[in-house]
């Protein structure tokens, strides 16, 4: 296997030729696959587990997605939205508890008694690391740590802090741009 190495190109080959004199034009055609990055996260609700739309965050273990699973209220489900613009992508969620409503942002514990959940997403313009694979975790277990020897690298927060119920995280994987 032969290699041919130029500016920015890696190419392996069975054969590499050249020529003795100068090339005056030389065409390099090549495919670049695009890579999503994270952009936001919607939060929608539903009525009802058949209404769960077929595009979620799916729990990385095959368990319950509802993020309000075990609890009263509406079904709540997370919808990645992605981008191929690395001056839109997520570089960071954060999980806001609080006592008060911001209508600026939607509750993940949308009809069930208690504090206010929301998501928050960080963006960084000159991040060069950012999100690109996505994930819940659902555990029964404290201690049960995704990313000590895991496949994942980030966590959030417990979303179910303070509510009692399965501890719930978001999980993400970040590459470096």
């Amino acid at each position: 296997m032969k290699v041919f190495n130029g500016p920015g190109i890696d190419y392996l080959t069975s054969t590499v030729s050249t020529t003795p004199h100068h090339m005056k034009d030389v065409q390099i055609h090549y495919a670049l696959k695009l890579v999503p990055f994270l952009h936001y996260i919607d939060v929608v609700y539903t009525s009802d587990s058949v209404g769960r739309p077929s595009n979620i965050i799916r729990e990385v273990n095959g368990k319950n997605p509802d993020i309000n699973g075990g609890y009263r209220g509406s079904y709540v489900w997370l919808i990645p939205i992605w981008t191929t613009r690395l001056e839109d992508a997520a570089s960071g969620i954060q999980i806001v508890i609080q006592d008060k409503e911001n209508e600026n942002y939607k509750d993940l514990a949308q009809g069930a008694r208690g504090a206010y959940r929301y998501i928050k997403i960080h963006t960084n313009y000159y991040a060069t690391d950012v999100i690109t694979e996505i994930g819940l975790y659902r555990t029964s277990q404290e201690n049960d740590d995704p990313c000590n020897g895991g496949r994942w690298q980030f966590k959030t927060e417990d979303i179910n802090s303070k509510r009692g119920g399965d501890y719930l995280y978001l999980v993400w994987n970040k590459s470096s741009i």
